[in-house]
C-alpha cells in the first residue's frame, strides 16, 4: 500500500480487481468452446458442488467475465461469456448472444463433452465454433453441415461427433453421414431415441464406422 506525503493510504490502483488463475481461465475457455455451460456442468468441470459453481459464476460476474440467466422455465441457470471474459480468456469467437432455442442442444453437446472427458482423457476435442473459425476453402468451412465437434483419439483417428436431439429427413440423414465418414475415420452419434432407430441402417452399412448411441445424460 503506497501512502502521500502525509501519509494517508492511497488505494492500490488494481483495488476491487478479481485476478484470474490458470484454473479460471481453463474454465473460461471451456464455456467459450460450448457456448455456454449450466450451473450444474460447471460444478462437474470444478469437480465441486453446484454452491461453489454459483460462487464463481458470482466471482465472474463482479469481474464483467460472464453473464448468467435461467433461459427456459424449469431448466438451471447458464452461464456464457461477455467481450471482456472472451478477451481475458483469450477466446477467439464472436460473444455469444443468448438463444433460448439452442440451450437443449448446448447443454446436450456440454454433457457429450463431460461423458468423452471421462472415458478418454487423452482424446482432444475440438468444438464446432473452433471448426468453423480454424476452416479452410473445400474443407467442412464451406459445407452446409459441420459435426457438433471432432475427437482425435490416442491413436490418430479423428472422429466427428454428432448430438442430434431432433429427427431430420432420411435423406438429409444419409447425406450428412456420408460426408462425415468421407471426411472422418468414424462418426459418433448421441441421439434421441426417434433418430437412433432411423440411424441404425446407416450404422449397419457403415462397416463400424458410425456408431449410435442414447443421448448422454438425457433422454433414449
Amino acid at each position: 500500500m503506497s501512502t502521500t506525503d502525509e501519509g494517508a493510504r492511497v488505494p492500490r490502483a488494481d483495488t476491487g480487481l478479481i485476478r484470474c488463475t490458470e484454473r479460471d481461465l481453463a474454465l473460461l475457455r471451456w464455456v467459450g468452446d460450448q457456448y455456454a455451460v449450466s450451473l450444474p456442468q460447471l460444478a462437474r468441470l470444478m469437480g465441486r458442488s453446484e454452491h461453489a459453481a454459483r460462487w464463481l459464476r458470482a466471482r465472474w460476474h463482479r469481474a464483467g467475465l460472464v453473464e448468467g440467466h435461467a433461459l427456459l422455465v424449469g431448466r438451471p441457470v447458464f452461464v456464457w461469456l461477455t467481450r471482456e471474459g472472451s478477451r481475458v480468456a483469450a477466446v477467439d469467437y464472436k460473444p455469444w448472444v443468448p438463444n433460448a432455442g439452442m440451450v437443449a442442444h448446448i447443454e446436450a453437446v456440454n454433457e457429450t463433452r463431460l461423458w468423452v472427458a471421462e472415458r478418454r482423457p487423452g482424446a482432444a476435442w475440438t468444438c464446432e465454433r473452433a471448426l468453423t473459425s480454424q476452416g479452410t476453402p473445400g474443407s467442412l468451412r464451406s459445407r452446409s453441415h459441420r459435426p457438433d465437434a471432432v475427437l482425435q483419439v490416442d491413436d490418430g483417428r479423428r472422429i466427428a461427433i454428432e448430438v442430434e436431439l431432433t429427427l431430420k429427413s432420411r435423406a438429409r440423414l444419409e447425406q450428412i453421414v456420408a460426408r462425415l465418414l468421407a471426411e472422418f475415420d468414424a462418426a459418433w452419434y448421441f441421439a434421441a431415441a426417434d433418430v437412433g432407430r432411423a440411424l441404425e441402417p446407416l450404422a449397419q452399412r457403415s462397416g463400424g464406422r458410425l456408431h449410435v448411441a442414447p443421448l448422454v445424460g438425457g433422454p433414449s
